[in-house]
């Protein structure tokens, strides 16, 4: 018996856990991997493209009988999902190395976050709604004070640095397979109870890409130019001097924003993983035991990136084009 039948999530629910996907991901991988402000910008437009067919599909494919593409979609989905949330739980792991504890392994790292996760998953996906709601909160909090405290410095490199003539000879469109995947629409839509769906995950999605360009914006102001770090947006308050606020941990503020989006990031991504079988408890155990081994073992974090952005190719082919075209080339069934 699915323990979780019969159980959904809010509009808004919905929304915020759309923005905390799309921060975990583009916060993390855009400054990595793109090398100008040509390229986010292009990579932000065709993700919002991609994101519109991915919500038209996913609500057309739910209000259809036709099984088979259910099937097909939401499977998928779920796949991908799971990829995603082991690169996630391995980027978490390296920067609490990098920013935090040093010496701990990754191992436990993962096996504290994704054990932190799986409780508030065991409680089901009305909860995971919740606490979206309530850390949504904690994160736009943290990001306004952020944004403030770097304010003095963002000016200051807006008058020494061009952002616009960075290395003006290399856009490309990396950006559109690194922000977070609307993946995640194909089984969200099916657990969300309320009207609008699609235009509500739209303007959730863009939402989510103004906050990542605009904190990508600021940490280029500040550091000249992208991936000098492997964590760039967050180190942006790095050089805010004021111990006796923060201590010796000036990146509080930008670790807390990325930390509670992933987390909450994580424990929906468990439950969709789950989804690969079904949503029940037993196999949600089992997926966050597979996600803390596979996390463990992928080797550093140079790697992780490279996977996150092999996996949003293949997000983007699959999910984004493939099964949009195939849900308007196959009849509409029956609605329910």
């Amino acid at each position: 018996m699915n323990t979780f039948e019969n159980r959904k999530i809010s509009v808004k629910q919905l929304q915020t856990i759309i923005v905390l996907w799309t921060l975990s991901f583009s916060l993390s991988a855009v400054p990595y991997f793109v090398k100008n402000i040509y390229s986010v910008i292009i990579g932000t437009a065709f993700s919002v493209l991609g994101c519109i067919f991915v919500a038209f599909a996913a609500e057309k494919i739910q209000k259809t009988n036709n099984i088979v593409l259910k099937m097909i979609s939401k499977k998928l989905s779920a796949v991908i999902t799971f990829m995603y949330t082991v690169f996630l739980v391995r980027l978490v792991c390296s920067a609490v190395n990098i920013y935090l504890l040093p010496s701990a392994p990754v191992w436990i790292l993962a096996l504290l976050f994704v054990i932190a996760a799986m409780y508030c998953v065991f409680l089901g996906i009305q909860i995971i709604g919740r606490s979206t709601e309530i850390i949504f909160i904690f994160v736009l909090v943290s990001m306004v004070t952020a944004v403030i405290f770097c304010t003095t410095d963002f000016v200051e490199g807006l008058k020494t640095k061009n952002i616009f003539d960075l290395n003006k000879s290399y856009a490309d469109m990396r950006a559109l397979f690194l922000f977070g995947s609307p993946v995640i629409l194909y089984n969200l839509i099916s657990y969300t109870d309320g009207t609008p769906i699609v235009s509500s995950a739209v303007k959730a999605y863009v939402i989510g890409l103004v906050i990542s360009v605009l904190l990508i914006v600021f940490s280029i102001a500040e550091f000249g130019r992208f991936n000098e770090k492997i964590f760039p947006v967050i180190s942006l308050t790095s050089t805010v001097n004021m111990p006796h606020i923060f201590g010796d941990k000036e990146n509080v503020l930008m670790l807390r924003i990325w930390f509670l989006s992933a987390f909450a990031s994580t424990a929906m991504g468990i439950y969709i993983s789950s989804e690969i079988i079904r949503a029940e408890r037993k196999y949600i155990l089992v997926f966050s035991v597979l996600v803390i081994i596979a996390a463990s073992f992928l080797k550093n974090v140079s790697f992780a990136f490279d996977m996150l952005y092999f996996v949003g190719i293949l997000s983007v082919v699959f999910a984004g084009i493939i099964i949009p075209v195939l849900s308007l080339i196959t009849k509409d069934g029956a609605k329910k």
